[in-house]
C-alpha cells in the first residue's frame, strides 16, 4: 500500500513544480499597471515618461481611454489592428509604422476601474490620443471616484 502512495505522489510532485514555475515565470504586469504603481508612489507631484517605463523601442503611441470599435481603431492607427478585444481601452505602440506592443485594458461603462490610468481629463471623450516618444511625458494627478483610486496623466508641453 505504501508503494502505491509513492508512485501516486511522484506525478503530483511534478505537477506542483510545473505550476509553481508557470506562476513565477509568467509576468502579467501590463503597462497600465506599471504606470499605476509608479503613480501610486508619487508623494505630492511627479511626472511619468512612457519612454522610461517601456523596455522596447517605439516612436509613436496611440491611446484610447474609452472603448472603441475595431473600425475606429483601424482608422485612427492606419493599419489593421488584429489584437482587437471588444469593450477594452487599447494602448498601441508603433516603431517605424509597425505595431511593437499593444494591450487592451478593461473598461467599465459605470465609471473608472481601480488603478485605471486616464490620459488627459476623465471627462474628456477624445477617442484617441497620439504621442511621440518626446511628447509622452505626463504630470500625475491622483483621483478618487466611488472609493476607487485612479490616475489622470496630463501631458507636459514639449519645448
Amino acid at each position: 500500500m505504501r508503494t502505491n502512495a509513492k508512485i501516486c505522489f511522484k506525478p503530483m510532485k511534478s505537477v506542483i513544480v510545473i505550476l509553481v514555475f508557470a506562476l513565477v515565470s509568467c509576468d502579467v504586469t501590463t503597462l497600465e499597471k506599471k504606470i499605476a504603481i509608479k503613480a501610486r508612489e508619487c508623494e505630492v507631484s511627479c511626472t511619468i515618461s512612457l519612454k522610461e517605463i517601456t523596455d522596447f523601442k517605439w516612436d509613436k503611441v496611440y491611446i484610447s481611454d474609452i472603448p472603441s470599435t475595431l473600425q475606429e481603431i483601424n482608422e485612427a492607427i492606419g493599419v489593421e489592428y488584429s489584437y482587437y478585444e471588444e469593450y477594452t481601452r487599447p494602448i498601441i505602440f508603433f516603431n517605424k509604422g509597425k505595431i511593437v506592443y499593444h494591450e487592451n485594458n478593461p473598461s467599465n461603462i459605470e465609471g473608472v476601474i481601480s488603478d485605471q490610468v486616464i490620459f488627459g481629463n476623465a471627462t474628456d471623450t477624445t477617442k484617441f490620443r497620439v504621442y511621440s516618444v518626446e511628447e509622452a511625458v505626463f504630470k500625475v494627478r491622483k483621483r478618487k471616484s466611488n472609493s476607487k483610486d485612479y490616475y489622470e496623466l496630463i501631458q507636459l508641453k514639449v519645448k
